[in-house]
């Protein structure tokens, strides 16, 4: 995020030192050419200031930003790993779900998960309460046991405490909700979503 607003602003400035250039060869000539200073300056800063913002304008189309589905998977094999996902955070990892034993499913995620901490970048993690009464809820209605799914979040608690401890840095947070879940996402440096109902 940072380095596109860098980008912008250098892109810009020449944008502005070229469109100061055009307008002041215009200024020249007009002014050589009619000997009238009041229209050479208006010629020039018309010039200028057209110059300018069409340059704006044609490099900001380049540009490809999607706000909204960018793209649908029809079930988990099709869209990417957890693996895949996290690698290409910068800045953060937000995980939104019922015990995020998908999310943290190996020790290689935990590590990689660790090293990005270590980098700077900071996890949110939210989670089911182990005792919410819409826990069994939402266990049965999936045909599951909720004496399972209740170890399962205890077992992600005792995981992230561990990546709390192991990466050394208070860049982690991890909170637990009291409500029927109905989302499941990874978010990844607040621009960019993986969502599953």
């Amino acid at each position: 995020m940072k380095k596109d607003m860098v980008d912008i602003t250098i892109r810009e400035i020449i944008f502005f030192f070229a469109s100061t250039f055009i307008g002041s060869v215009t200024y020249y000539i007009i002014d050589k050419l009619l000997s009238n200073s009041m229209l050479s300056i208006i010629s020039a800063a018309v010039v200028g200031l057209s110059l300018f913002l069409l340059l704006v304008i044609l490099s900001s189309r380049k540009k490809k930003f999607t706000l909204g589905v960018s793209k649908i998977y029809i079930d988990f094999g099709r869209a990417p790993s957890t693996m895949e996902i996290i690698k290409n955070a910068r800045n953060s990892i937000e995980y939104l779900g019922i015990s995020a034993r998908t999310f943290i499913n190996s020790e290689i995620i935990e590590e990689v998960l660790e090293n990005k901490i270590r980098e700077g970048i900071e996890l949110k993690v939210l989670i089911l309460k182990p005792d919410s009464k819409y826990l069994s809820i939402k266990a049965i209605d999936q045909g599951d046991d909720p004496e399972a799914w209740k170890c399962d979040i205890n077992a992600s608690l005792k995981r992230m405490s561990k990546l709390c401890t192991g990466a050394g840095t208070r860049k982690v947070s991890v909170r637990i909700y009291d409500a029927l879940p109905i989302w499941r996402g990874i978010l990844i440096d607040s621009r960019r979503g993986f969502i599953t109902f």
